[in-house]
């Protein structure tokens, strides 16, 4: 008798959803950003934690989570879950790209510009460094850097706002294209999030509000 063949559409057993996911937890610790956003850290040091084990004994809890992505998840029942995990590291891989002091420095100009405490911030970190990288990139500053100045982004405003509103996107997709780390897909979903809000900025010459600057940088 044949042995019996594995079905492809069979769903996986609860189990191996959980070990899913304690593997992407792990690998998120392993590319985490160093910060004190005290959301980011009780979120990878503690909530993700306490949600697998909720999931373990109630597979389709409603759940909630403090830190926010740039994609949302729909936190219900282990797919939500797990779905949520998957996209923070992504996230974490992208930001794990850049320089540690440049990562240091972003948040710090941040919060910083913001008015706000780095402990008791709740924002996408993500969100923050992706812009600054798209436009490091079309700038074609240093590999892995994210700093800019308010000299770079009236050279940026100036450039793309000369330029009609499909030119502009033309370009800044193919600076997005090249931001390749973590997911492709996921970042290109960043991109066109942001799209319309950066050529409204362009527009009203106030980028360097969109992005975070350090105007103290000569």
């Amino acid at each position: 008798m044949a042995p019996e063949r594995p079905n492809p559409n069979k769903p996986k057993p609860m189990k191996m959803h959980l070990m899913d996911m304690l593997g992407l937890l792990a690998k998120n610790k392993k590319t985490r950003l160093k910060t004190d956003c005290k959301v980011y850290n009780d979120t990878l040091d503690r909530d993700i934690m306490a949600a697998i084990k909720r999931i373990e004994k109630e597979e389709g809890a409603l759940l909630e989570m403090q830190y926010p992505l740039s994609e949302p998840a729909m936190l219900h029942g282990y797919m939500g879950l797990k779905s949520y995990i998957l996209n923070l590291y992504y996230e974490n891989a992208f930001c794990a790209e850049y320089n540690e002091e440049d990562i240091r420095w972003i948040i710090e100009t941040y919060c910083k510009n913001k008015e706000k405490n780095e402990e008791d911030v709740v924002v996408n970190l993500y969100n923050v460094i992706y812009l600054n990288a798209l436009f490091c990139d079309y700038l074609k500053k240093e590999y892995g850097t994210l700093r800019l100045a308010e000299k770079d982004c009236k050279l940026a405003q100036n450039l793309l706002g000369s330029l009609d509103t499909e030119s502009r996107e033309d370009i800044l997709f193919s600076c997005a294209r090249r931001l390749t780390t973590g997911s492709i897909a996921y970042n290109n979903k960043t991109f066109l999030k942001y799209l319309s809000n950066i050529s409204t900025a362009i527009k009203r010459k106030n980028l360097a509000s969109f992005l975070t600057v350090d105007r103290t940088l000569k």
